[in-house]
């Protein structure tokens, strides 16, 4: 009885115990950021992070052939959303995009999770639309996690994240790091999410800035970056990195940045594009065309099955609906957004109607292969982008009024010029 009481006493112990983290910031450092991150809601850069000067040649970051018949520049910017083994969809849809000979370049792009991994690549462009293939028409439940077993009771996570770590590693290193920062120097922006738990925000980082640092860390900051952007709550591990606080160094814990956003796209790439080139894009000296791909079903789908009356059941549909609600409500939000600054919306994800059924969480290679190829095959063919959101009431759907362009101001009135001329004369006396 004693061998049995001391096996009960340490599983009990093992199962009310918890992983340890490194030392985490006091309360009034919480908006302390590590270097490279940006802050997402005074939308401005740590002073550490590199800043490059305003672009000698700002028709860098436009995309001549799509110019508008006035001649205005024409700026895509592209945010793509979570999702796992559904990201088969947002890389079909690239890779297609390619095909239709209709795919622009880019001036920035975001991403979060599975969609900051298929962000580096579409950032670069066409030429890395095989990687994208690859990544998600043969990549393996091995290839992303390791199953802890029974050790996850006293660990931070489910599963072990060591495999996608190594994915990572091979796939970005100091030759793909500069080729992200010579587009950077050109003045296109790549931006990662994730998500603080601590503070409980989205914290953006500056990809292509990190890429452009002379710091020798770059390489590992950036790979870390992505990881944890990728590290969903729960199932993987969390990324720790560490601030400076009144001569003390503290670390935050970064997950997925789905737990914080679906999409995302801020105004610090708006400010940024506007310092860099002279123009007030918001004021139309330039057309912006938002693209925003959601590698999920959001459509008015039958339900596969319906919902057990059970606890967990019920747990189960209650977050589903939660979660739809969110990502409406968000969508909602940046389509508002872009219309009311007079950019265009443009909104893709997994056709209501698509056949197949396929696991965020399950990297079956036969079924994200079907994913891609159907989206794929959509995009070559011209994808038919929504002009608003899914689930929306017809009332609340903004009408696209391009903003004019911008001409030469009004000539003044006759009072105007006496008034100026009377203003002139009181200076000089």
């Amino acid at each position: 009885m004693a061998v049995n009481f001391t096996l009960l006493e340490r599983m009990i112990r093992a199962a009310t115990s918890r992983a340890q983290r490194p030392p985490a910031a006091p309360p009034e450092a919480y908006r302390v950021l590590p270097w490279g991150a940006i802050d997402s809601l005074a939308n401005e850069p740590q002073d550490e992070t590199p800043r490059p000067p305003p672009l000698p040649a700002p028709h860098a970051v436009f995309d001549d052939v799509l110019r508008t018949p006035d001649r205005r520049p024409r700026l895509a910017l592209l945010a793509l959303s979570g999702g796992g083994a559904r990201g088969a969809f947002g890389a079909g849809l690239i890779t297609g995009w390619t095909r239709s000979g209709t795919r622009p370049r880019f001036a920035a792009v975001t991403g979060i999770s599975t969609g900051a991994l298929m962000g580096m690549y579409a950032f670069l462009g066409p030429r890395y639309d095989g990687e994208l293939e690859r990544l998600y028409t043969q990549t393996t439940d091995a290839d992303i996690y390791a199953d802890r077993g029974i050790s996850a009771l006293m660990r931070d996570a489910v599963m072990d994240s060591t495999p996608l770590k190594r994915l990572i590693e091979r796939s970005v290193d100091e030759k793909f790091l500069d080729a992200i920062a010579l587009e950077h120097r050109q003045g296109r922006r790549f931006l990662v999410g994730t998500t603080n738990l601590d503070s409980a925000r989205l914290v953006m980082w500056d990809m292509g800035a990190i890429a452009a640092s002379d710091r020798p860390d770059r390489l590992q900051r950036f790979r870390d970056v992505l990881l944890a952007s990728a590290s969903v709550p729960m199932v993987f591990p969390p990324v720790y990195f560490p601030v400076e606080w009144k001569g003390e160094t503290y670390w935050q814990m970064h997950v997925d940045g789905g737990a914080a956003v679906i999409v995302f796209l801020s105004g610090f790439i708006i400010d940024e594009l506007n310092r860099m080139t002279g123009l007030r894009t918001e004021r139309g000296d330039a057309v912006v065309d938002c693209y925003f791909v959601l590698n999920d079903v959001l459509g008015d789908r039958v339900p596969e099955e319906p919902v057990e009356p059970t606890l967990l059941g019920i747990a189960g549909g209650v977050v589903r609906s939660l979660s739809t609600a969110a990502t409406i409500t968000q969508l909602l939000r940046l389509y508002r957004a872009t219309r009311g600054t007079g950019f265009g919306f443009h909104f893709a994800c997994i056709p209501a109607d698509y056949p197949h059924r396929l696991p965020a969480i399950r990297f079956e290679p036969e079924k994200m292969r079907e994913l891609f190829d159907h989206s794929r095959a959509l995009a070559a063919a011209g994808y038919p982008w929504a002009e608003h959101p899914p689930r929306i009431d017809p009332r609340e759907i903004v009408p696209h009024v391009p903003v004019p362009e911008a001409g030469p101001p009004p000539p003044e009135s006759w009072g105007t010029r006496m008034l100026s001329r009377l203003r002139e004369w009181w200076r000089r006396q």
